[in-house]
């Protein structure tokens, strides 16, 4: 997945998956970076002053210290969710921070079989919460291997396609949703 302008990984997860990633990839981007909650401000800052465009956050899976800053940083929450039934109650949990923090969000069914009813009972439950995105990330080995070979699964070729264009495909729904949203946000502030 190309990206024009240079973007960074934040890795702000005490466990410091995304970060033990990132140290072991042979290739310089994206750019990546282990942050503690409380210089958020200042790295963004940071890389806003050195020309990133996008910065995608990885904030730990459950509220503990530091998590309301983190949110609090963002332009855009993305809440991911298995759906099984304790990461739907889970995520209801952690719903309560993401509105607390006034940020725009949205959810994206994570890990899901394929052709199980699961995923859309776990859709339509979520829809209550927020906008729930229609793309899918399914449950596929290629996922685990990519990060063993510290690759992104867009990285692999052909291996597995479907992963890649799973996420190609949750990729332009989320750009075009968060475009969306900061035109609703322009023509508020405009009003």
């Amino acid at each position: 997945m190309p990206f024009e302008n240079p973007i960074s990984l934040v890795d702000a997860d005490p466990q410091g998956t995304v970060a033990a990633w990132g140290a072991s990839r042979t290739v310089p981007h994206p750019f990546v970076a282990k942050v503690d909650p409380s210089t958020i401000k200042n790295l963004l800052c940071a890389a806003r002053n050195e020309g990133y465009t996008l910065v995608i956050l990885d904030c730990p899976p459950h509220a503990v210290a530091g998590t309301a800053t983190l949110l609090a940083a963002a332009d855009h929450i993305v809440m991911p969710c298995q759906p099984t039934m304790p990461d739907l109650a889970a995520t209801q949990r952690a719903m309560l921070l993401t509105v607390a923090s006034g940020k725009p969000f949205s959810l994206v069914i994570n890990r899901a079989p394929a052709h199980a009813r699961e995923v859309t009972q776990a859709q339509q439950a979520l829809e209550s919460a927020g906008v729930v995105s229609p793309v899918t990330i399914g449950d596929r080995r290629a996922f685990s291997r990519a990060l063993t070979d510290s690759l992104a699964v867009t990285e692999f070729g052909r291996e597995d396609e479907k992963a890649a264009l799973e996420v190609v495909r949750y990729w332009n729904w989320l750009d075009q949703h968060m475009q969306m949203e900061d035109s609703k946000w322009q023509l508020k502030e405009a009003a």
